[in-house]
């Protein structure tokens, strides 16, 4: 374990027990959520809270943190705070990752996203899986650290966890950038870009390092307008913002994409602003890349002096910073400002001294290497162990499953067959009673066509007692004929189409017209979303009431009219029948000596429909009225069930 590393873990517990010891002391008893969750807040602003550097390793500490840690998450199970259970583990999980032994943060995580998942908790799934793959990252393990990350990501996007699906895509494309895969590295990039922009925000954090993320991937990929319009955009949102460590990051990219669009003297300009923000400070390493763009720009320049000055101060830095990459890097380019200036001694000495940099390089990455199958060794070992106890752990749950489902399945099958017999006869009572409805409701429709025949034979009869019009006699039975098969037909059926229906009414209105000697005059007309042949509604309603309009509304009216009309409203038919007679009060008066047999069968009919069908079915009769309250008339509505067009 490195120094830093160790110094670190020392002075965290430090602080931790120096915390505890005061604020709590460990042998105190189980917290309330509230309290608990404080306790868990403080401990984890904690593990950053502290000057590293001023403390000393001390290994007993680590033990006795996981004790206090455990003994939280055991109060957290006891009072059923998830939140305060998950806060815990991950309190362990950021302690222990730091230490020299790497199992011990795969283990915590692994025993987490089980218990998540078994709890049926997504987000705090997700958010270990997160966890999970940024671990495996951390180690090389690439493609296990993709295969979490896209799992974090599937249940993110699946139950729309915002701050877990963008983090999660960002690292993502942190991770194929790693891995040199640029196009990949963009594609994510872009999209985490175009996530953390949504709700129309124009100004944040996470969308300023967007821009920085894109900017860096074209400077490594040496295109050069691209690197300079997302560093542009970058650059502006630090400075409305004040965010300091995206301005360095949009300087050095503004460097580089200065330089590769050959703008060397802006390039030099933006080195010199990012030299000014960060020299004799922590943040100093953004300069280790900009000196390098600085020194090819003052050569293109002309100004060879300076640019060999910049190439050794790059190099410096790059050893600074422990940055073999760069400092290869700065090596190449000092090799070839030498050869540019024909010193090749000099050029020769520094390739000797870049490939020795290449063989350590190499050399580190073997090693880097080598620890990263020993780990996957380990963790193949772990994971079969694992898969070991739960496949026992399974197989024992089976057993006791298999137990139980037999108790059950008896259980069943008597319940089944005693539900079974009783819904059969139920059903059968329910058939029954439905077929006898229909029954009845086909015996009214023959009931009433009868008393429609009656009237129109009534019709027939006054006409063939005119001597005047027996030659018409022919003409009008033909109607008549064509009247009856079109009634005949709607008798046999419970449903016809609208069609039909106005065809019906239409020869019969054209029978009443020679009755009545021409006196009155009829319009029927459609609006419907379809084809009036194909829409389906219960026959002969409208009749009684048209007939009801001809014997007691308009009767011995010179000018009388009837207007009939279908009007579709969603699964509704609504049929309108008009006339401009006496209106209702009077048309009752008159039927005292004929009481119309057809509207008592008319009702009927729809309480048959209500019970049948379960649908709507009415019908109002109102008097027409004038503003002023005369009546114009009488206009009867009827509202019909539509159905499939079925026989």
């Amino acid at each position: 374990m490195s120094k830093i590393s160790s110094q670190l873990l020392t002075g965290l517990f430090f602080i931790l027990g120096f915390f505890l010891s005061a604020a709590k002391g460990f042998g105190q008893s189980t917290a309330p959520e509230e309290s608990l969750l404080d306790e868990l807040d403080s401990l984890y602003n904690s593990l950053y809270a502290f000057d590293y550097e001023k403390f000393l390793q001390e290994h007993g500490s680590y033990d006795a943190f996981r004790d206090i840690i455990g003994r939280y998450s055991q109060e957290a199970e006891a009072i059923q705070s998830e939140q305060a259970y998950f806060k815990a583990k991950n309190i362990l999980y950021i302690f222990y990752r730091y230490q020299s032994d790497p199992l011990i943060p795969f283990s915590i995580l692994d025993e987490t996203i089980e218990k998540a998942r078994i709890m049926e908790l997504p987000e705090y799934e997700a958010d270990f899986l997160y966890k999970m793959g940024s671990q495996y990252s951390r180690y090389g393990q690439y493609d296990s650290a993709l295969a979490n990350y896209e799992r974090a990501l599937d249940i993110a996007e699946l139950n729309n966890f915002y701050n877990i699906r963008g983090a999660t895509i960002n690292a993502i494309a942190i991770l194929y950038s790693r891995i040199l895969d640029y196009p990949k590295a963009l594609i994510y990039y872009r999209k985490s870009l175009e996530y953390f922009s949504q709700n129309d925000v124009i100004d944040s954090l996470e969308i300023a390092g967007g821009f920085g993320n894109l900017a860096d991937v074209y400077s490594r990929l040496g295109v050069g307008d691209s690197t300079l319009y997302y560093s542009r955009k970058e650059y502006e949102i630090a400075i409305r913002l004040e965010f300091p460590g995206e301005l360095r990051q949009a300087l050095k990219g503004l460097t580089a994409g200065s330089y590769l669009t050959g703008r060397f003297k802006e390039a030099i300009s933006y080195s010199d602003s990012l030299l000014s923000i960060t020299e004799g400070t922590s943040s100093e390493g953004y300069m280790k890349d900009a000196y390098l763009y600085r020194s090819k720009s003052w050569y293109a320049l002309g100004n060879t002096k300076q640019a060999f000055e910049d190439a050794a101060t790059a190099i410096e830095m790059a050893d600074r910073f422990k940055n073999l990459k760069s400092k290869i890097y700065a090596y190449e380019w000092l090799i070839e400002l030498e050869k540019k200036s024909d010193r090749f001694k000099e050029a020769l000495e520094l390739l000797m001294v870049k490939n020795d940099l290449v063989d350590s390089l190499e050399m580190a990455e073997n090693d880097r290497k080598i620890d990263v199958l020993a780990l996957s060794h380990e963790l193949t070992i772990r994971e079969n162990s694992i898969a070991a106890l739960r496949e026992i752990k399974r197989l024992n749950e089976q057993e006791l499953y298999f137990k139980n489902i037999i108790i059950a399945l008896s259980t069943l099958v008597f319940l089944f067959s005693f539900g079974s017999i009783v819904l059969f006869y139920k059903r059968r009572v329910q058939t029954q009673k439905i077929l006898a409805q229909n029954a009845e409701s086909k015996l009214l429709l023959t009931q009433l066509n009868p008393h429609f025949i009656f009237n129109a034979l009534t019709s027939i009869q006054f006409y063939l007692m005119n001597e005047a019009s027996k030659e018409k006699a022919l003409d009008y039975l033909a109607s008549f004929a064509l009247l009856m098969r079109k009634v005949l037909e709607g008798s046999r059926r419970t449903y016809i189409s609208i069609e039909d229906e106005i065809s019906a009414l239409t020869y019969y209105l054209e029978l009443q017209k020679v009755r009545f000697d021409n006196s009155f005059d009829y319009t029927i007309s459609v609006d419907v979303s379809g084809e009036a042949s194909e829409i389906m509604i219960p026959p002969m309603f409208a009749q009684p009431f048209i007939e009801n309009s001809l014997e007691h509304g308009i009767f011995k009216m010179d000018n009388g009219l009837i207007e009939v009309s279908f009007t579709q409203k969603g699964e509704k038919i609504i049929i309108v029948i008009d006339d401009n007679g006496v209106g209702v009060g009077e048309a009752i008066q008159r039927k005292r000596d004929h009481q119309s047999m057809a509207s008592d069968i008319t009702n009927e009919r729809i309480m048959l429909i209500k019970k049948l069908y379960k649908q709507r079915v009415s019908f109002s009769i109102k008097n027409r009225l004038d503003p002023s309250g005369k009546t114009l008339g009488t206009r009867v509505v009827l509202e019909l069930p539509i159905t499939p067009n079925i026989v």
